[in-house]
């Protein structure tokens, strides 16, 4: 397995674990990252953020699959299911995340 790859299945295995400390040490320092409901993020945003989902617990369920990567670039598929707030509606989330390396 490409080392990147490696990382890559560790930060989904802490995801997974509700473990935001691993997932934190994942990232470089520079990191950036962006999407539509958290764009422009850097390092200290990015690994609040993860932490804020990890404190969910048990009630975020979270899986992957189809990670590559080489030494430039990423790709995975990820899911999390959860019940939303006071409505208690399901919520399934399906991400096919990229990653530059």
């Amino acid at each position: 397995m490409h080392p990147n790859a490696q990382l890559l299945t560790d930060f989904y295995s802490a995801f997974q674990r509700h473990d935001a400390q691993a997932m934190a040490a994942c990232y470089h320092p520079d990191v950036e990252f962006s999407d539509a409901a958290f764009p422009g993020l850097r390092y200290a945003r990015v690994t609040s953020m993860w932490r804020m989902f990890s404190e969910r617990g048990d009630e975020i369920q979270i899986s992957f699959r189809d990670i590559q990567a080489d030494d430039r670039t990423g790709r995975a598929h990820w899911e999390a299911n959860y019940t939303f707030g006071a409505t208690k509606r399901k919520v399934l989330i399906r991400i096919d995340a990229e990653f530059e390396f």
